[in-house]
C-alpha cells in the first residue's frame, strides 16, 4: 500500500512539473506572438517608412534585411522584395564581413562599436562599391534593430 502510495505522490509531482514547463512555455509562446510581425505587415510599415526617401537606408534584426530603401536597393542592383528577410552578410564583401559581423554583434548586445565606419558591399553584378557605413541600434516592433545609413564613396 505505501508503494502505491509513494509512486502516486511521485507520478503527481511529475505531472505537476511537467505542468509547470507547459505554463512557462506557453507565456513565452504569448511573448513571442506579441512581438512578433507578419511580413506583409512588415512590408507595409516599410514602405510607409521609406517611401519618399532618397537616401539608402536598411534596417537589420536578427541579422537580417527587414526594411530597405529603394535607393540601397537599386545601389546594390536588387528590388525590395529580392532583398527583403536576406541575411544582410550576402552583400558584404568577404574580406570585411568578418570585422562588420562583430561590429553588428557588439551593437546588439549592447557593446561598443564604431558608429560611422567605411567598408566595401557587393553589387548583383559583381562589382565592389566602397562605402561610408553610420549604424545604431533601436527598438523595432519592441526588439533590438540595427538602423544602417550607407552613403556611397566609390566604386572599386
Amino acid at each position: 500500500m505505501k508503494k502505491n502510495k509513494n509512486k502516486e505522490e511521485s507520478t503527481q509531482n511529475k505531472l505537476l512539473r511537467l505542468h509547470k514547463k507547459i505554463i512557462a512555455l506557453e507565456k513565452l509562446d504569448i511573448r513571442r506572438q506579441e512581438t512578433s510581425i507578419s511580413a506583409a505587415e512588415m512590408k507595409n510599415v516599410c514602405r510607409k517608412l521609406f517611401h519618399d526617401s532618397k537616401e539608402c537606408i536598411a534596417i537589420l534584426q536578427d541579422r537580417k534585411i527587414v526594411c530597405i530603401s529603394p535607393p540601397l536597393t537599386k545601389l546594390l542592383g536588387y528590388t525590395q522584395i529580392e532583398m527583403f528577410n536576406t541575411s544582410f552578410a550576402s552583400y558584404i564583401h568577404p574580406q570585411e564581413l568578418f570585422r562588420l559581423a562583430e561590429y553588428y554583434l557588439k551593437r546588439v548586445s549592447g557593446g561598443e562599436a564604431p558608429p560611422i565606419y567605411n567598408t566595401i558591399l557587393k553589387r548583383r553584378d559583381g562589382k565592389d562599391i566602397r562605402v561610408e557605413l553610420m549604424a545604431g541600434i533601436f527598438p523595432f516592433f519592441k526588439r533590438p534593430a540595427d538602423f544602417v545609413i550607407v552613403k556611397k564613396l566609390t566604386d572599386i
